[in-house]
C-alpha cells in the first residue's frame, strides 16, 4: 500500500535535511571546548570574575611535580585586517608563555621565532588572511579601549583549531583585556592524575574551577550558589564600580566555564526542533499515501481484520520504506555536511566549525530517522482507523462515481 517511489523520494528529502543538520550542530556543540580548552587537557579557571587565577599557580604546580605542563593563558576577541580582500576578520588572540603553549598543543614553530614582544600566527590563519612574517598587525581590545601595534615574528602549526588564532605575550594580553599584572584567565594542564591535582588545590585553599578532560567541571573550595554570586557581583559593582569593571573583563573564562552548558542545550534543542519538522514533513507525505489507500483499509476492516492486524501490516510497509529512505537520506545528509566542512562555510570566532562525522553518530541518526518515519505513518494510520469501514468504502465509491460522471461529461462534451 505504501511502498511507492514518490513516497520514498519525499521521505529521503526530509531525512536528508535532518541528517545534514545533525553533524553540523554537533560540531557547533563541541566547538567551545575545541577552541578554548583543547583535547585531553585539564583546565583551571576562576570561580567568578572577582577571584582571578594567578600566573604563579602554573609555575607552582610544575615545581611541585603535580602536573607535567601548565600553560597560563589569556583569551581576547579582536578583529584584524584581511590582506587578501581588505575586510575585517574576527580572531581569537591568546596571551601565552610560548614554550608551554606549544607543549600543550603538541605544536611547533614552522617559521620565525618567539623572542621578546613576539607575535605568532597560526598557519591556517596566515594562509586565510595573507599575513606573513614581518607584516604589521593592529589588534584592538574587545571589552576595553586598547590598541596594540605588533609585527608578526613567526608562524606556528598545531593541527588543531589553534591554527586559526594569534599568540602574543601575557603582558600584551593583559593590556588588551585590562586585567591585573599577574592575572590570567585560565591555566591549561597536561597531567595523568587529575585527582592529585584537585587534592593539591583543595589542600592549599585555592578557590578555582577544575574542568576535567571529559569536560566535567569540579568546584574546588567553592560552594557559592548562583544567587550568592549574583548578589556579590552586584555588590561589587555598586560599592566599587572601577574594581568590578576591571575584574569583569575576564568574561571569556566565565563563558568557557558556564557557556558550554548553555550551548549544549541550544544545540540539542535545535536537533529536537529539526526532528519535529522532519516528523511533520514525513507525516504530510504519508498522509496522502495512507488516504489514497483508505478503500483497502476499509476492505480489510470489513472482512474482519482488527486494528492490531492492520497496524502490523502498515508497520511492516512503514519499516521497509523507512529503512530505505533513512539509509539513503542519512548517507546523503552526512556527505552534504562534509561538503559544507570542506568549503569552510560555517565559521565561529574566526575558526571553521568542524561537523562531527562519526560512525556512532551516523548509526544514531539512522535509527532516529527510522523511528520518525514509522511514527509518522502510524500517526496518520491511527487517524484513518478511527473511521468505520463502511464510511471509508462509501467515501471512495462516492469519489469514483463523481470521477466517472466527470469523465462521461467530458466524453459527450457537456
Amino acid at each position: 500500500m505504501l511502498i511507492h517511489k514518490k513516497n520514498i523520494i519525499g521521505m529521503i528529502l526530509c531525512i536528508m535535511l535532518f541528517s545534514a543538520s545533525v553533524p553540523i550542530l554537533m560540531g557547533i556543540k563541541s566547538s567551545p571546548n575545541s577552541i578554548f580548552k583543547g583535547e585531553n587537557v585539564v583546565t583551571i579557571s576562576q570561580v567568578n570574575t572577582t577571584t582571578p587565577v594567578l600566573t604563579s599557580l602554573a609555575f607552582e604546580l610544575e615545581d611541585e611535580g603535580i602536573v607535567d605542563v601548565a600553560s597560563p593563558e589569556i583569551y581576547a576577541f579582536s578583529y584584524v585586517i584581511n590582506r587578501k580582500n581588505g575586510g575585517h576578520e574576527p580572531v581569537i588572540v591568546r596571551g601565552v608563555e610560548p614554550e608551554k603553549f606549544l607543549s600543550i598543543e603538541n605544536a611547533h614553530v614552522v617559521e620565525g621565532d618567539y623572542e621578546n614582544n613576539f607575535m605568532l600566527i597560526g598557519d591556517e590563519l596566515s594562509e586565510r588572511l595573507g599575513i606573513q612574517i614581518g607584516h604589521g598587525v593592529t589588534i584592538t581590545g574587545s571589552t576595553t579601549p586598547a590598541i596594540l601595534e605588533l609585527t608578526v615574528s613567526g608562524i606556528f602549526s598545531s593541527k588543531t583549531s589553534s591554527d586559526n588564532q594569534i599568540l602574543i605575550s601575557l603582558n600584551y594580553a593583559r593590556k588588551l583585556m585590562s586585567i591585573g599584572e599577574y592575572d590570567v584567565l585560565m591555566i591549561r594542564i597536561k597531567t595523568d592524575d587529575e585527582n592529585r591535582l584537585i587534592d593539591y588545590l583543595t589542600e592549599n585553599d585555592y578557590n578555582v574551577i577544575v574542568t576535567k578532560k571529559d569536560g566535567t567541571p569540579v568546584p574546588v573550595n567553592h560552594e557559592e550558589t548562583y544567587e550568592e554570586r549574583i548578589a556579590r557581583e552586584l555588590g561589587a559593582k555598586y560599592s566599587d564600580p572601577e574594581k568590578f569593571s576591571e575584574s569583569n573583563q575576564s568574561f571569556v573564562s566565565t563563558f568557557v566555564q558556564r557557556g558550554v552548558g548553555t550551548i549544549n542545550i541550544v544545540v540539542l534543542g535545535f536537533i529536537a526542533l529539526n526532528a519535529i519538522l522532519t516528523f511533520i514533513g514525513i507525516t504530510a507525505i504519508l498522509a496522502r499515501a495512507v488516504f489514497e489507500r483508505r478503500k483497502d483499509i476499509g476492505i480489510l476492516a470489513a472482512i474482519g481484520a482488527d486494528k492490531k492486524t492492520i497496524y502490523i501490516l502498515l508497520l511492516k510497509e512503514l519499516l521497509v520504506i523507512s529503512i530505505i529512505a533513512s539509509g539513503i537520506g542519512v548517507v546523503i545528509g552526512f556527505i552534504s555536511a562534509e561538503i559544507v566542512n570542506n568549503m569552510g562555510l560555517i565559521v565561529a570566532f574566526g575558526v571553521t566549525i568542524q561537523p562531527t562525522i562519526e560512525l556512532f553518530l551516523f548509526i544514531i541518526t539512522f535509527f532516529i530517522a527510522i523511528i520518525i518515519g514509522c511514527t509518522s505513518g502510524l500517526f496518520v494510520s491511527s487517524i484513518i482507523l478511527t473511521e468505520r469501514p463502511s464510511k471509508l468504502m462509501r467515501e471512495i465509491e462516492d469519489k469514483e462515481e463523481v470521477a466517472e460522471a466527470e469523465t462521461l461529461a467530458e466524453a459527450i462534451g457537456v
